[in-house]
């Protein structure tokens, strides 16, 4: 794997935002361009097309189809400073640190050698952006917020068009994966089994590759979507396998609170799950 200056990737409002030494010597695989305007983040940015589909614990979840023909989402989260309308400061780059190097890492499963699995998103891009927040993004975000069903789900984020013009955010480019396992009435037995049969199996592979822990696997962060493929292939240890897919591929989404091994230098990147304050 391509790997660049850590310190070149992580520059924030002109100056290099400060991380924990075990963190910066794994970020750079990340490639993440830095310091950017959401044109040069946003691939879809000439099609001025997208509509968001969800909220996140930190940012805005956007779908959008590629100009290749691919559905992909985009996922936008406010880096540092504070929304006017907001009494919490928004989180620091450190603390989404575990949830960028798991999703680029746990993306390039779907290529491994001695350990493989395809169900993790690709992720196409990762970018610090320093911009104001743009029109397309705004009116999506205005036409989630105006719909039928935020009268049962409230939008809770602020509108971000009220950040100032230099605000940085992180954003992720990643595939399309389905829906949430939550909001599907599964047709038969024979699809729970292989839904299960690939999460295990897809679990295996990481634990296997990065000592992997998920710590947050509740049913909206399973993704299913309808494939074509008739099997799905795995490798664990160098021990190839398939599962039959019964026409369902399944995804594990949002390593916000996940562990993973940095081989860097033996350690783990996380995020504490209690709170020491």
């Amino acid at each position: 794997m391509q790997r660049n200056n850590p310190t070149q990737d992580i520059q924030h409002l002109g100056a290099p935002i400060t991380l924990d030494p075990e963190v910066g010597k794994v970020f750079d695989f990340c490639r993440v361009k830095h310091d950017v305007k959401f044109s040069d983040a946003i691939s879809f940015w000439k099609q001025r097309t997208a509509r968001k589909i969800a909220e996140g614990s930190y940012g805005e979840i956007y779908q959008f189809r590629h100009i290749d023909g691919t559905e992909r989402i985009f996922k936008c989260i406010p880096i540092e400073g504070q929304h006017v309308m907001n009494t919490y400061q928004n989180i620091p780059l450190s603390m989404a640190v575990p949830d960028i190097v798991a999703s680029k890492l746990l993306s390039d499963l779907s290529e491994g050698s001695s350990c493989a699995a395809p169900n993790f998103p690709y992720i196409y891009n990762i970018s610090l952006v320093r911009d104001r927040f743009p029109n397309t993004l705004m009116r999506a975000w205005r036409e989630y917020k105006n719909s039928p069903e935020r009268l049962w789900d409230p939008a809770e984020h602020p509108p971000p068009d009220q950040y100032p013009e230099a605000q940085s955010y992180l954003t992720i480019e990643s595939s399309y994966c389905g829906q949430p396992l939550s909001m599907q009435h599964l047709q038969n037995a024979w699809v729970g089994v292989t839904i299960m049969s690939q999460l295990v199996a897809a679990l295996a592979a990481a634990e296997a590759a990065y000592n992997f822990e998920h710590r947050d696997l509740h049913l909206a962060n399973i993704l299913v979507q309808n494939t074509s493929a008739a099997t799905l292939k795995y490798t664990v240890h160098n021990q190839h396998f398939s599962i039959q897919t019964v026409g369902v591929h399944a995804y594990i989404i949002d390593f916000t609170l996940s562990r993973i091994y940095n081989e860097v230098d033996g350690t783990s990147i996380c995020r504490p799950l209690i709170s020491s304050g």
